[in-house]
């Protein structure tokens, strides 16, 4: 699934393995309206799912055939139906899907209204029925999302996300007098040379002081045990190093990642200058072990950690009474707790084994500040009625004992006196048995 974040409208590419039959049920059971079948002769959706079904089979496309896509707008944003449907056909013409057959569905089931579209990915105009190009889409989706923001005045804030060239992209299409279709016909050729740096098996010359600076950075973001391309992108992001794929010109496929910085333009204040790519391969950091190999073992040193500390929590949960009991039982076992905090007190916990650290969110569900907080308050008070009910126990223990006590017991005295009693009682009888 791709999913690209707008902000205030997402375009959603859901999968394309599914059937025609399978999208449109679901469309027409959980859509409040069928807005329109664009591109085709009548708006009798059985037919129009056969049409699809048969065209798309002769096309030589063994997987990904359907296009299901989501148009989402942000809540309390309501337009006309015209307007979603000039929205829907611009976007489909901006993906290269504007001669296509296409329906459009109106959802309102959820609080924020969307639009879902349904088409074939195989060319219908094509004679010999190939895939439509859906090269870098993700890219050319963020473009046709900003563009249609400008165009009918939404807040504009996908653009400025954009690299530099981008959004000159965007911008020119305000500039010409195109429509989408036309102006992104050539997307592939217009964007291949700027978005994709070339690199061969051929040794190229690099600069060294580059290569030192961008391995510094990106060694450092390798230290915070990134699991994936896309965290380690995340991390590298705030020092304006990219990671982009390398596509070898002679194949035109993808061979490895490159490493990109943008820097200030010392001639230009408000410019940027991107950096030749460097090959992962060229950066020190990756000599011994390679980028993907480093990133599957923090994945294997990622689950472990969460396995061992979810089973130690799980346990010490159990008992602790106090923030600092919890903690210090913890570091007995190896794992470091940092409790996040703000002016409103804290608000979250991590916990840290063998140099891998997690959010508890991320341990599992139970082991959030919040829930961490219940399970501790819970244990505090079982424990303080568990006190109260053993000191009740030995003060009713004392009291039993004391009653009887004062019922069966004799002084010392009246114990002398008693002997002295029976004595003269004894002495009596002799004295009377020998008369």
């Amino acid at each position: 699934m791709i999913e690209n974040m707008i902000e205030n409208m997402i375009a959603k590419q859901l999968s394309a393995k599914r059937s025609f039959g399978g999208v449109i049920r679901y469309n027409e059971k959980n859509a409040s309206e069928l807005l329109e079948i664009e591109n085709f002769p009548t708006d009798d959706i059985e037919l129009f799912r056969d049409c699809l079904e048969t065209y798309t089979a002769l096309g030589n496309v063994r997987e990904d055939k359907v296009f299901h896509n989501v148009l989402s707008f942000p809540l309390g944003e309501v337009l006309t139906n015209d307007e979603y449907k000039a929205i829907t056909k611009d976007y489909m013409k901006g993906l290269g899907y504007g001669q296509q057959p296409y329906a459009t569905f109106l959802h309102t089931d959820k609080e924020h209204l969307h639009l879902h579209i349904v088409s074939s990915c195989v060319d219908f105009n094509d004679p010999q029925y190939r895939k439509i190009d859906d090269y870098m889409s993700k890219i050319r989706s963020f473009c046709v999302g900003a563009i249609i923001e400008q165009k009918y005045d939404l807040e504009s804030v996908l653009k400025k996300k954009l690299p530099v060239f981008l959004q000159n992209k965007v911008n020119g299409f305000f500039e010409q007098d195109k429509d989408m279709e036309e102006y992104f016909k050539h997307w592939r050729k217009d964007l291949k040379p700027q978005w994709v740096h070339d690199y061969t098996t051929e040794n190229k010359p690099v600069n060294s002081k580059l290569v030192q600076q961008v391995n510094d950075m990106v060694e450092a973001a390798m230290r915070e045990k990134p699991r994936s391309i896309a965290q380690l992108k995340k991390i590298l992001e705030p020092n304006k190093v990219e990671i982009i794929e390398a596509i070898n010109k002679k194949t035109g496929k993808q061979q490895g990642l490159l490493f990109t910085y943008h820097r200030q333009n010392p001639t230009n204040a408000t410019a940027e200058l991107v950096e030749k790519g460097i090959p992962s391969s060229k950066l020190p950091c990756f000599s011994e072990i390679p980028l993907m190999q480093q990133l599957m073992s923090n994945r294997k040193e990622y689950k472990a950690a969460k396995t061992y500390i979810s089973k130690q929590l799980a346990w010490i949960l159990k008992k602790a009474k106090d923030r600092e009991e919890l903690q210090k039982t913890l570091e007995t076992k190896d794992i470091g707790v940092t409790w996040h905090e703000n002016k409103g007190g804290i608000y979250g916990v991590s916990f840290t084994y063998k140099n891998m650290t997690l959010k508890g969110s991320e341990i599992g569900k139970n082991y959030t500040m919040d829930k961490i907080t219940a399970f501790i308050l819970l244990n505090s008070q079982q424990s303080a009625l568990q006190q109260q009910q053993r000191d009740a126990t030995a003060r009713q223990s004392q009291n039993t004992s004391g009653s009887l006590g004062g019922a069966t017991g004799k002084s010392k005295d009246d114990s002398d006196e008693d002997e002295d009693d029976e004595d003269e009682v004894t002495g009596k009888h002799i004295k009377i048995k020998r008369k």
